[in-house]
């Protein structure tokens, strides 16, 4: 009996230890989190695309980086309002979430053109 219970107290141990690692170490967000992510994106008005979607997770924190294209004939008022509700929303819709959100003019008045 006392062979078992050691087993099991191992096995819960190194459970709580797998836990703690996982918590502790930086991975990229869950492929659920990343596909509500480009959803919500893709989708945004205002916007011509985004790209380099990076995220990583550390501990409950989920921090995102991405690069959003805005038209470039826009004024950077418009441009950062645009940028600032798509952050709020992220941020609203993914617990933990910290995003950073990087403006790429695209189009007509940018000197760029939108990537494909």
């Amino acid at each position: 009996m006392a062979l078992i219970a050691a087993v099991w107290m191992a096995i819960s141990g190194l459970r709580i230890g797998r836990g703690a690692w996982d918590a502790l170490m930086d991975h990229a967000a869950k492929p659920e989190v990343l596909a509500r992510i480009r959803d919500i994106a893709t989708n945004w008005p205002g916007t011509e695309g985004f790209h380099d979607l990076k995220t990583r997770t550390a501990g409950s924190r989920t921090f995102v980086s991405l690069h959003l294209e805005l038209r470039g004939d826009q004024t950077l008022n418009s441009a950062h309002a645009i940028a600032d509700d798509l952050e709020h929303r992220l941020e609203a819709e993914i617990t933990g979430a910290e995003v950073i959100i990087h403006l790429d003019p695209v189009g007509p008045g940018s000197g760029r053109k939108r990537k494909g």
